[in-house]
């Protein structure tokens, strides 16, 4: 469903997450225009608690200057740890796929993925990182279900029943 659109970008809720779609647009943005870019999309990965983000680079077109970075620092960062996002992930065509993990002051790790179909896989992929080589051969076995009583029983201790 589409949360919010703009000249410059669109945010896009997902079933775990939001997407932020820059669009080619951004070529004519300012830092102003970008500071408010990431600063809206903050508001909304707050206002849903998205504790994932994916963000395509795919037609991004503007160079953020060194305050826009310490602007992120500043503003967002502090929102995302604040809601608990486990992982930031970029759709960025022009690099190979890269996990770097933690930066400093972040309580997410963060990636960069060649294409949408790797970053969503990379969004997806059970626990944390470091992304798995092969995601096709992660096996996921999920819990057996017990009711209340067998898992006190299985603890050892006594039920009621």
């Amino acid at each position: 469903m589409k949360l919010y659109d703009h000249k410059y970008m669109s945010f896009i809720l997902r079933d775990d997450r939001i997407d932020f779609v820059w669009k080619p647009q951004t070529e004519d943005m300012d830092d102003h225009g970008f500071q408010y870019s990431i600063l809206r999309y903050a508001s909304y990965v707050m206002e849903y608690n998205c504790k994932k983000v994916l963000i395509d680079l795919t037609e991004f077109k503007f160079t953020p200057s060194e305050a826009s970075g310490k602007f992120h620092s500043d503003y967002v960062t502090p929102i995302y740890n604040m809601v608990g996002v486990t992982k930031k992930v970029f759709v960025a065509p022009f690099m190979e796929n890269k996990v770097i993990g933690k930066e400093p002051g972040t309580d997410y790790d963060n990636a960069f993925m060649k294409s949408n179909d790797d970053a969503v896989a990379a969004c997806r992929i059970y626990g944390r990182y470091p992304i798995a080589e092969q995601l096709d051969d992660i096996l996921f076995e999920p819990p057996e279900r017990e009711n209340f009583a067998e898992f006190l029983q299985n603890k050892g201790e006594k039920t009621d029943a």
